[in-house]
C-alpha cells in the first residue's frame, strides 16, 4: 500500500534547508549585525533543532509503517555520516588547500576534527542510528503525556552535567565539551527535539491556534530574557537555548502548517525538503567554491538573499536531470481506447 507523504513536515524541512542555505553563507562572507543579525541568530537556535525535531517526525512514522528495520537503520545513518565526509574533506581540500596534510584526513575520518559547515552531521547520524535502535521504547515513551513530560524535563536537565573533563572529541558528540576541544552538537542536549517529533507523529498533532499562540509568546519572552536578562550559550547549548528552540519551533512548526495549506508554498517548499541531504552537499560545495574564488567579499542581505535563491535554483535544475518528473497516468478514455 502506497501512504501518502506528509507535506507540512516536507515544507518545514523546505524552510530549514533555506534558511540553512542563506545561514551558511552568512558565515562565509558577512557580518551579522542588524536585521540580519536578528534573522541569522533566529536560524541558528531553530535550524539543527527543527531538522531533528522532522527527524524524529519521519522515523516514527516509517516506524509505524513497518519500514524501519535494521538495515534501513544503518543505512540512514551511514548516508549522513558519508555526507559529513564528503563536505568535511572538501572544506579542507578547497579551503585549506596550502595547509592540507594526510593528518586532516585521519583526524575527519576518526571525528577528531569536524570542518565547519559539517559539524552538526555527526549528531545527525548518531541520533539516527540511537534513535532508530530504541523507536520502541521511545514510542513507549511518547505514548504517555505525564512519561514524555518527565523524561523531557530530564533531558532539559542534560546541560547542567559536568563537561570540562570532556577532552575527547568523540565523547564530546554524546554529552558535551568546552568550545576548545570540538564545536559540536552534543546528542544528549539535542535528543529532545527528535523526541518530540515522534511525540507530534504519535499524537497526530496538526496546526492548532494554541501552540501557534503559544510559540509566539514563547518566542517574544524568550527573546526579551536573551536580551535584556541573560544571552544564552550555543557551544555547548545550555537549557535556555534548548528551550528557546522549542518555542521557536512549536511557532515555525504552525508556520509551515498554515503554508501547507496554500499550494504555491507548498509546491516550493515540499519538493525542497524532501531532498535535504542533496540540498545540504551540493549548496556546500558551492560556497566553498565561491569562498576560495572571492575570500574577502562582504554581501548585503538583498544580494545574500538573490544568491541563496540561485543556489536553491541551481540545484533543483540538477535534481530535475537526475529525478525526471513521472510520467503522466493516462486518461481513462485513453486507457480503454487503447
Amino acid at each position: 500500500m502506497e501512504h501518502k507523504r506528509d507535506d507540512g513536515i516536507d515544507v518545514l524541512k523546505g524552510i530549514f534547508v533555506i534558511g540553512m542555505v542563506w545561514g551558511h553563507m552568512m558565515d562565509f562572507w558577512s557580518t551579522t549585525n542588524g536585521i540580519a543579525g536578528n534573522i541569522y541568530y533566529t536560524l541558528s537556535i531553530v535550524t539543527f533543532s527543527g531538522f531533528l525535531f522532522c527527524f524524529g517526525y519521519g522515523m516514527y512514522v516509517s516506524y509505524t509503517r513497518g519500514r524501519l528495520t535494521f538495515v534501513q537503520i544503518l543505512s540512514n545513518a551511514a548516508r549522513i555520516l558519508i555526507a559529513f565526509y564528503i563536505s568535511g574533506i572538501a572544506y579542507e581540500l578547497i579551503i585549506h588547500a596550502k595547509e592540507w596534510t594526510p593528518t586532516a584526513l585521519v583526524d575527519i575520518l576518526f571525528l577528531n576534527t569536524l570542518p565547519e559547515l559539517s559539524e552538526f552531521l555527526p549528531a545527525f547520524a548518531l541520533t539516527s542510528l540511537i534513535g532508530g535502535l530504541l523507536m520502541r521504547q521511545l514510542d513507549w515513551i511518547v505514548d504517555s503525556w505525564p512519561r514524555l513530560a518527565v523524561t523531557s524535563l530530564l533531558l532539559l536537565l542534560v546541560p547542567f552535567l559536568p563537561y570540562a573533563w570532556v577532552k575527547s572529541p568523540q565523547l564530546c558528540l554524546f554529552i558535551g565539551c568546552e568550545l576548545k576541544v570540538v564545536t559540536g552538537f552534543p546528542v544528549l542536549h539535542y535528543f529532545i527535539f527528535f523526541l518530540l517529533g515522534i511525540a507530534v507523529a504519535r499524537h497526530k498533532i496538526g496546526f492548532s491556534w494554541a501552540l501557534t499562540i503559544a510559540g509566539a509568546v514563547g518566542v517574544i519572552a524568550y527573546r526579551y530574557v536573551h536580551y535584556h536578562v541573560m544571552q544564552a550559550d550555543r557551544f555547548p547549548p545550555d537549557t535556555q537555548w534548548i528551550v528557546g528552540g522549542i518555542l521557536f519551533l512549536m511557532a515555525w512548526y504552525s508556520g509551515a502548517r498554515i503554508l501547507e495549506m496554500v499550494p504555491i508554498a507548498r509546491n516550493i517548499l515540499a519538493p525542497i525538503g524532501r531532498n535535504t541531504l542533496f540540498y545540504y552537499l551540493f549548496s556546500n560545495l558551492l560556497l566553498f567554491a565561491g569562498r576560495k574564488s572571492f575570500d574577502n567579499f562582504p554581501i548585503s542581505l538583498p544580494l545574500s538573499l538573490l544568491m541563496t535563491a540561485v543556489i536553491l535554483a541551481i540545484i533543483y535544475f540538477f535534481i530535475s536531470i537526475i529525478k525526471p518528473a513521472p510520467p503522466k497516468k493516462s486518461s481513462p478514455a485513453a486507457t480503454s481506447s487503447g
